[in-house]
C-alpha cells in the first residue's frame, strides 16, 4: 500500500522527494518506524524491518499524466490518517478510489487543453481568429489520438508524441487547404503546447535542486526524447507537405 501511494504520486507528475515523504508518513501511521526508500522517476525501492525481519518492494513506475489533484488527494491522505488512522483495507480503497476516479472528466480535460493551445496561439503576432478556432479542433483532436495512445504501454514516448504531433501537422494542414486557416505556424505552434513537457521539466530541475539528481536527468532525459519525437513528427509532415506537393506540382 504504501509502494502504491507513491507509484500514483509519481505516475501523476509528482516530485520525488514529496512522493517519498508521503511514504514515510502512511508507513509510520501503521508502525514502520524503520523503513527505507529509494525513488527515482521510474522506479520506487521500500525495504522495511518487522519484527526483525527485512522486507523489500520493487515496483516499476511509468509516468502516464499529469494529475495535481490526484497529488493532492494523496497526501492529504497521508495527513489525515496521522490524526485519524484507517482500517488497512479502507486505506488501501480510498488509494484505489483515488487512482480511478479523476476530478474532472476526460471531456472537460480535452476541452480545457484544446482552449489552452487556442489561447497560445492567439498570443502569437500572426495568428487571427479563424487560427484560434482551427487551433482549437486540432489540439481537441489530438488530445484524444494521445489518449488512445496512452492506452499502449509499450510504445516508445517518442514515437507516440511523434505520431500525436504529425496528427497536429496534419490538421493544420487541412485547415490551410480548405482555406479555414491562415496561418499554419501559429495552429501548429498552439497545437504543440498540448505535448511539451513544461511541467515535467519544472519538476527536473526541482528535484535536481533538492539533492535527486539521478532522478531530475531523468526527467530531463524524457523531456528531450518528447522534444524530439514532436520535432520529428511535425518535421517529417511538413517535409512531405513541401517537397512532395512541389514535385507533383
Amino acid at each position: 500500500m504504501v509502494v502504491d501511494a507513491g507509484r500514483i504520486m509519481l505516475e501523476s507528475g509528482s516530485e520525488i522527494y514529496r512522493s517519498e515523504e508521503t511514504m514515510v508518513r502512511i508507513a509510520r501511521c501503521y508502525g514502520l518506524e524503520s523503513i527505507d526508500i529509494f525513488t527515482l522517476a521510474t522506479c520506487i525501492y521500500v525495504t522495511c524491518e518487522i519484527e526483525g525481519n527485512s522486507y523489500t518492494r520493487i515496483k516499476r513506475v511509468r509516468p502516464k499524466t499529469t494529475d495535481l489533484s490526484r497529488i493532492s488527494r494523496i497526501n492529504q491522505l497521508s495527513r489525515d490518517l496521522e490524526k485519524m488512522p484507517l482500517a488497512l483495507n479502507d486505506c488501501k480503497q480510498k488509494l484505489a478510489q483515488i487512482e480511478k476516479r479523476s476530478r474532472f472528466s476526460a471531456q472537460m480535460v480535452a476541452l480545457t487543453m484544446a482552449l489552452a493551445c487556442a489561447v497560445f496561439a492567439f498570443m502569437l503576432e500572426s495568428c487571427t481568429l479563424k487560427d484560434v478556432l482551427c487551433t482549437g479542433v486540432v489540439s481537441y483532436l489530438a488530445y484524444w489520438v494521445l489518449a488512445y495512445l496512452n492506452r499502449f504501454p509499450s510504445l516508445h514516448l517518442m514515437v507516440k508524441n511523434a505520431m500525436v504531433a504529425m496528427v497536429i501537422a496534419l490538421g493544420a494542414i487541412l485547415c490551410i487547404e480548405t482555406g479555414i486557416g491562415r496561418s499554419m505556424d501559429a495552429i501548429i505552434i498552439g497545437g504543440i503546447m498540448l505535448l511539451v513537457p513544461g511541467v515535467a521539466l519544472t519538476n527536473a530541475f526541482r528535484d535536481i535542486l533538492n539533492g535527486d539528481i539521478l532522478s531530475g536527468v531523468i526527467r530531463i532525459v524524457e523531456a528531450i526524447i518528447i522534444a524530439i519525437g514532436i520535432a520529428l513528427g511535425v518535421g517529417i509532415v511538413l517535409f512531405f507537405y513541401t517537397y512532395g506537393l512541389g514535385a507533383l506540382g
